[in-house]
């Protein structure tokens, strides 16, 4: 695959969190650092990624919905501060979806 053929790839699916975000989370427009960090997720070597960022940012958001957009794999997302999770969505919210 060619360097542009992969970087339009990786927009699509950068483009697809987005809209699952919107349609299901009601997720506002991601900040730069989190399209950044799913472009660094979709990258050729699939590295590991720690996020640091403060309480309610949508860290735990971010690795769902590349989760829930990407065909096979399993996603790991460990957060201390799941109380503040079920503040900022529906309790039933991540029940199915992740």
């Amino acid at each position: 695959m060619s360097h542009n053929a992969g970087r339009r790839s990786k927009n699509l699916v950068v483009q697809r969190i987005v809209e699952k975000g919107k349609n299901d989370f009601q997720f506002p427009d991601p900040y730069p650092w989190q399209i950044k960090t799913w472009e660094y997720l979709l990258g050729e070597k699939g590295r590991d990624v720690i996020v640091l960022a403060g309480p309610g940012s949508g860290k735990s958001l971010i690795f769902c919905l590349l989760h829930l957009v990407r065909e096979g794999g399993v996603t790991v997302v460990a957060s201390p501060l799941v109380a503040l999770m079920h503040d900022q969505v529906p309790p039933n919210a991540f029940a199915w979806r992740c």
